[in-house]
């Protein structure tokens, strides 16, 4: 009987140890992002807006990376690749903050840029590239359609989410 006991007790403890220290997250959506100086992927909430600030400083030179596989195994990271990066002008990031505060305070939010305006203010890269396009430019389109491609047996590439 104390066997038992002693057994169900564990469990308890094990089961109330991986719900407080094993969960990684809060339940709130997971993306990657990238940090230009440190050269490296990280994870943050999806709800982030870049640029933001990185892993190393306090310097707004994160980005969000759209990652992809390109034999369709995310889990596999050497089959992971950065398919482009994206960030936002300094307007429109201000502008999506403002909504996101809205949210939390109920206060009213600020909107200077119109939805076809906001679409001049997004902008997209190749990682490595020096240059950012606004992402409905010829190179925009280019940079954020040019990796759907299919692997060698016909499957389509896979979007990776942390």
């Amino acid at each position: 009987m104390k066997v038992i006991a002693a057994l169900l007790v564990i469990g308890l403890a094990g089961s109330f140890l991986y719900q407080f220290y094993g969960k990684r997250h809060t339940g709130e959506p997971l993306s990657y992002f990238y940090d230009l100086s440190q050269e490296a992927l990280f994870v943050a909430p999806k709800s982030s807006v870049p640029p933001m600030r990185g892993i190393d400083n306090d310097k707004e030179d994160a980005v969000r990376a759209v990652v992809i596989a390109k034999d369709g195994n995310c889990d596999n990271p050497k089959s992971r690749e950065i398919a482009y990066l994206e960030m936002y002008s300094p307007e429109l990031k201000a502008q999506f903050e403002s909504f996101r505060q809205k949210d939390v305070s109920h206060h009213s939010s600020r909107q200077t840029l119109s939805r076809s305006q906001a679409k001049a203010h997004h902008f997209v890269q190749k990682p490595g590239d020096s240059r950012w396009y606004p992402i409905e430019s010829r190179r925009g389109i280019e940079i954020t359609e040019g990796w759907r491609r299919s692997t060698p047996q016909g499957n389509p590439f896979s979007v990776c989410v942390p």
